[in-house]
């Protein structure tokens, strides 16, 4: 809700209380105060927010999903760390030095010390370069880790792609919820005109001495009542709105109000249960997930049972050196006082490794089968959920129609009966039970159409994607207007998109 309304909407209650406590008067209609400029504030034009737009900043702001997105980063360099295993290694080397030496002892050919007649410091310097290649020429570990980052680098896809359906459903949760507490402040401002035009009957009946002071107190009663009753809606809403908000992620959004989102009631009778199940455990963002991690722990499993196999090296290292006088040897570029170079061919077998290797194994084996279990799991899981949203999804389906039908008969009474107590032909209490009846009925109408599209969404994130109600709309255009009753066979072919 806007900040001028809200502004506009406090006004009209606080009004509305100011004169019911004070007894005079009578409430004006919609043609009276409620229809009257109130003064309000300028404020800025409020962003229109539709639900695809919603998604968007979403998409750009919530922090859950962008973490997922950061994992996705990592792919490029996990392949290439992978196949780049492969590739030869090449390592540069350089170094100078000062040395600086004065003896006064030394040694004969005996051994025997002698001391040294002339004590003199000797200044040396030096530099030395190099260059070493090696080469894994055969190494099983090698062999499976292109498959293994493969794996891991889908997982963190499949990661991404569940934290976006499950974004998406909470999302639209919470626009649904936050328009479905805008719709019943709506309810209670309607509920709150009745409230006051029922005041104005009864005052009117007082004054012709049909009924009491009694049923005119009651009604004042019952408007302020009403009053609170809008008073919780509102904060309900801004609340919802605020949920919304941090979903969103978007600190910078400013004031927005709500694009009415149609609800699509349809029959969930044409859905294909099975086919629903086939389609979510072949294409349910968490099943894929689950399966990367499977492939990615029998790639981890090959490559522990590789570790026993040979590894053959080929290495190559060039260098070359000089000493000089004093600092003539200093910051030496391609010395070549002394070169020397080698190539090595070199196979390395591991015998014995203090059973590391076995319990390596056994860990990899381990963690593959828990692997393979939860994906077992998660398949099971995934066909429960589906199965069971879609017996949530006719049960509020049905809930709607019976809930229409109640709505109906509760207006239909509710309007003879204000026809009689205008007329004194009915108390004040028999029509307030015509009311509240009638306003249960609206209410749980209201609930039970977004608890139908919360079984929606609930089912669409279960499948891991949208509903294909082509089929629905396509009955709905030719007439056939679903009725109410237990679901039948459940047919019709209907998938996801």
């Amino acid at each position: 809700m806007t900040g001028p309304t809200r502004t506009v909407l406090r006004a009209l209650l606080l009004g509305w209380t100011g004169l019911a406590a004070a007894g005079v008067g009578g409430l004006h209609g919609p043609s009276g105060a409620a229809g009257q400029q109130v003064p309000v504030a300028t404020a800025t034009e409020p962003v229109r927010l539709t639900l695809d737009r919603a998604m968007d900043l979403a998409l750009d702001g919530n922090p859950a999903y962008r973490r997922s997105l950061n994992l996705t980063d990592l792919n490029d360099p996990a392949g290439k760390a992978a196949w780049g295993s492969w590739l030869p290694e090449l390592f540069l080397s350089a170094s100078t030095g000062q040395n600086v030496s004065r003896r006064s002892v030394s040694e004969d050919v005996f051994g025997n010390p002698i001391d040294n007649p002339e004590l003199l410091t000797n200044w040396t310097s030096n530099s030395s370069q190099s260059i070493s290649v090696g080469m894994d020429l055969f190494r099983g570990r090698n062999l499976y880790g292109m498959r293994q980052a493969r794996a891991e680098s889908s997982g963190r896809d499949r990661g991404r792609e569940t934290a976006w359906v499950s974004l998406f459903a909470e999302v639209e949760r919470r626009y649904f919820d936050a328009q479905r507490l805008e719709e019943a402040l709506e309810l209670e401002e309607n509920f709150l005109v009745d409230k006051e035009r029922d005041l104005e009957v009864a005052r009117r009946l007082y004054a012709l001495a049909t009924n009491s002071r009694a049923d005119v107190l009651a009604s004042e009663l019952d408007l302020q009542r009403q009053e609170r009753a809008v008073q919780e809606a509102l904060g309900n809403y801004e609340s919802a709105l605020l949920s919304l908000r941090t979903v969103l992620g978007d600190t910078d959004l400013g004031e927005f109000e709500l694009a009415k989102e149609p609800l699509d009631i349809f029959d969930p009778v044409q859905l294909d249960e099975d086919a629903l199940v086939a389609r979510a455990l072949t294409s349910n963002p968490a099943i894929l997930q689950d399966q990367a991690a499977t492939e990615a722990g029998a790639a981890a499993l090959s490559a522990s049972r590789s570790d026993r196999w040979p590894t053959v090296r080929l290495s190559a290292n060039l260098g070359g050196s000089e000493l000089s006088a004093d600092q003539g040897g200093l910051f030496g570029v391609f010395p070549t006082d002394q070169v020397n170079g080698s190539v090595s061919l070199s196979v390395n077998w591991p015998v014995f490794q203090r059973f590391a290797t076995s319990y390596q194994i056994a860990q990899a084996e381990v963690s593959l089968r828990n692997s393979q279990e939860t994906l077992r799991e998660r398949r099971l899981e995934v066909e429960r959920q589906v199965r069971d949203r879609i017996i949530q999804l006719e049960s509020a389906y049905r809930t709607v129609i019976l809930n229409r039908a109640a709505l109906t008969l509760a207006e239909e009474r509710l309007r003879l009966a204000r026809e009689e107590y205008s007329l004194g032909t009915r108390s004040y209490e028999e029509l307030q039970i015509a009311v509240a009846q009638r306003d249960t009925a609206d209410r749980d109408l209201l609930t039970s159409q977004y608890e139908f599209v919360l079984s929606r969404i609930n089912l669409e994130e279960a499948l891991g994607g949208r509903l294909d109600l082509t089929p629905v709309r396509r009955d709905q255009e030719n007439g056939r207007t679903p009725q109410a009753g237990p679901a039948g066979a459940r047919a019709g072919g209907t998938g996801l998109s």
